[in-house]
């Protein structure tokens, strides 16, 4: 690491306590303070470097006063550097280097150590040494600009910051082999030379290309690293390698955020609670809006610690938002947030009115995408104004794909909330009911999410149990959801009538295209060996189920005849009625039973 040796003589600061004395052997005659520390000091020393003290000192002895104590009321850059600037004043030696550079080009101005008091005085030393040998390294650019979050203010007025953050840019942009080198030989990677190759283990994202400085750039405070990005998207750097910085940033910074990739340092110690809620809230504000530029598992991440901190409600929301847009990336793990209300009305084990409202972004987004289309014609990508952010959204076309993707999640979603014994079944319709019937492919997930559903509510009354199964379609139900269903004794009598008709129906037009298609091309059927025995055995089980099937239909209007009649009272369990079908109470055992 580069560094200057400042002064000649051999000397220091002996400390007792809050009290620093100089190790000349001369008594001292001025006490300076400056809040619990106190320097017993010498006039001469201080007066022929500094015109702050030179000027107080004067102001005294003017107005008659003895001078042997000093306060210094405005000196907000600690006990070390105070110390470093007085044994300037005495000439005794120290080092001069990149971490203490620029608070001792901030402390110089503030006690007036220019050259109009002596010449080569620390003011010039510290700036020459700062632009002439730390801000031409890598390291000493990220180095002196992580010592500025100390003297953010002081270093910002004096426009040194200016200065260092467009140093640690521009060779963010530079793929010069030089600028990774000094990179990897600071992180400790060793590099082996065979012939053109360089190979080397690197503790960042990769160990050479565009993305190389995201270690060293995510060690920075969390203003400083605003600092550098707003710098990187001035000059024009690629978008998606801002967002994979940001994105690393957040991984590195908010303890628990991804727990399969986090990454942990000795020297990163943990945030107080205050001060990750402000990060998360910080980092949302700087991550772009547009689609894929964040993974959907960082945002989940992002909205989780969110929750747990208690984050304002702004951050939530478009947090929520953003996963909305590309919510057909998430999978099951990624929706199952855990509910962190304290509130005595709420409290299910997972945040489903949170997944409800990102489904519903998600929705409208599509909604509104598709009047674009019809409007215009066209499968140009939508661009959704955000007036409130002043940016704007730019949407990727969500096509039917996407919100068939969807609809699979929430039902897998449905099915693993539905045991909580807390979900309002509200709350449960009103979800189950979001998705498009377009987007319903199979109806499966939505029957075991239903039936799990049930079976952990038991005090339903019949309106509302009727209603739930009235979301399920019966016409997209597999045949082995449909032999659970006849045999399902929570299911409505009118529901079970429907499954049976439209199964019946589906064999009925199976039956009917093998005939047809057996009279139309007789020598297709007789030319494949053993095809015509396979398709009668097939054609007799499907005529042995319709005559199964009608009989059970028949069982079923004796039922309600019965009903009708009132011989039969309201608590009748509907599925006795099945004399063919074995009664069975338990749902279907997984949510992918039928996948």
């Amino acid at each position: 690491m580069a560094c200057l040796k400042l002064g000649s003589r051999p000397g220091t600061f002996r400390r007792e306590g809050n009290d620093w004395y100089c190790t000349t052997g001369l008594r001292s005659d001025l006490l300076v303070k400056f809040g619990e520390a106190s320097f017993h000091l010498h006039k001469f020393p201080l007066v022929s470097k500094s015109g702050l003290f030179e000027t107080l000192i004067s102001e005294k002895i003017k107005e008659g006063e003895q001078v042997s104590l000093l306060e210094l009321h405005d000196f907000p850059f600690g006990i070390e550097i105070f110390e470093l600037c007085a044994k300037f004043c005495y000439s005794f030696k120290f080092e001069l280097n990149a971490s203490n550079v620029i608070p001792l080009c901030c402390a110089s101005e503030n006690l007036k150590m220019n050259e109009e008091i002596s010449e080569g005085n620390l003011r010039s030393q510290t700036h020459k040494f700062l632009h002439n040998s730390v801000l031409k390294s890598w390291r000493g650019s990220i180095q002196a600009l992580q010592s500025c979050n100390n003297c953010m203010k002081a270093a910002n007025n004096l426009h040194i910051l200016e200065h260092c953050v467009k140093s640690v840019s521009e060779k963010c942009l530079s793929t010069q082999q030089e600028l990774v080198n000094q990179h990897f030989s600071w992180n400790g990677i060793q590099i082996m030379h065979t012939g053109s190759m360089k190979i080397g283990v690197d503790i960042g994202p990769s160990n050479s290309g565009i993305d190389w400085w995201y270690v060293d750039v995510a060690t920075l405070p969390l203003p400083l690293f605003v600092e550098v990005i707003s710098q990187l998207e001035t000059l024009g750097m690629d978008q998606e390698i801002i967002t994979g910085s940001m994105n690393y940033y957040a991984m590195r910074s908010i303890p628990g955020l991804n727990r399969r990739e986090f990454i942990t340092e000795p020297n990163n110690p943990l945030l107080a609670k205050q001060e990750q809620r402000t990060l998360v809230e910080e980092i949302e504000k700087i991550l772009p809006f547009q689609k894929g530029t964040s993974s959907c598992k960082l945002l989940f991440g992002l909205l989780k610690c969110a929750k747990l901190l208690k984050a304002s409600n702004a951050t939530m929301y478009n947090l929520e938002r953003r996963i909305g847009t590309q919510l057909d990336e998430a999978n099951l793990e990624d929706l199952l947030i855990p509910n962190f209300s304290n509130s005595a009305k709420d409290e299910t084990m997972y945040d489903v009115d949170c997944v409800h409202r990102i489904l519903r972004h998600f929705l409208t987004m599509d909604k509104m995408i598709n009047v674009g289309v019809q409007s215009e014609g066209n499968n140009e990508d939508v661009q959704l104004l955000e007036s409130n952010r002043g940016v704007q959204l730019a949407v990727s076309d969500v096509n039917s794909d996407a919100v068939i993707r969807v609809s699979y999640l929430v039902d897998a979603y449905l099915a693993e909330v539905a045991s909580d014994s807390n979900l309002k079944s509200e709350t449960f319709s009103s979800f189950a009911a979001a998705i498009p019937e377009y987007a319903r492919v199979t109806c499966d997930m939505l029957y075991s999410a239903i039936d799990i559903y049930l079976k952990a509510h038991p005090w339903l009354t019949d309106p509302v149990r009727e209603s739930l199964w009235r979301l399920v379609d019966c016409q997209k139900l597999s045949p082995e959801a449909c032999t659970h269903a006849v045999q399902n004794s929570r299911l409505p009598l009118r529901t079970i009538i429907q499954v049976l008709f439209f199964e019946q129906l589906q064999l009925h037009r199976l039956v009917t295209d093998y005939l047809l298609i057996s009279d139309e091309n007789p020598d297709h059927v007789h030319q494949q060996p053993g095809l015509e025995l396979r398709l009668n055995r097939d054609l007799e089980s499907m005529w042995t189920r319709v005559v199964e099937l009608e009989k059970e239909c028949g069982v079923l209007h004796r039922d309600i005849e019965r009903l009708e009649c009132g011989s039969s009272h309201r608590g009748v369990r509907l599925g006795a009625g099945f004399g063919s079908c074995r009664k069975r109470d338990d749902v279907v055992g997984s949510t992918r039973a039928w996948s």
